[in-house]
């Protein structure tokens, strides 16, 4: 594993680099990775050719180049950037979405164990479990 502290310069440069790359990536989805072994396996027996291999996912998955490396950048349309876009937030949306779901069980379940443990009225009359 490797330390670098948040006072360090590089932490700064790393961030920033995390920031580019993650703009310029797309999201994952399961077809894209169904699509990748596919064309893996089909050239698996052809190790010493990556260029074919490299050329038959290009144009299948389309070639992301990010913005600090200047060779063979291809040019994004808006249409494909907005989708990109959106993939991403939505995928950071539902991310969130399932956070809150699981805290929102944590925090009940923790309120109904305190309840039984301390046997604790609620509005001045005992209620049972299934009320809780």
């Amino acid at each position: 594993m490797v330390h670098i502290d948040a006072e360090d310069n590089i932490f700064t440069e790393l961030v920033g680099l995390f920031s580019e790359y993650w703009e310029e990536s797309k999201v994952l989805t399961q077809q894209t990775v169904e699509d990748y072994k596919k064309i893996y396996d089909s050239f698996k027996s052809l190790s010493s050719d990556v260029s074919k291999l490299e050329t038959e996912i290009h144009k299948k998955i389309g070639k992301v180049v990010g913005t600090n490396i200047r060779r063979d950048k291809t040019k994004q349309s808006k249409e494909n950037i907005f989708i990109e876009d959106y993939r991403k937030t939505y995928q950071e949306s539902v991310k969130v979405k399932n956070e809150l779901t699981v805290n929102k069980i944590i925090i009940t379940n923790v309120a109904m164990t305190i309840r039984i443990l301390f046997g604790i009225r609620l509005n001045g009359t005992d209620r049972n479990l299934s009320s809780v």
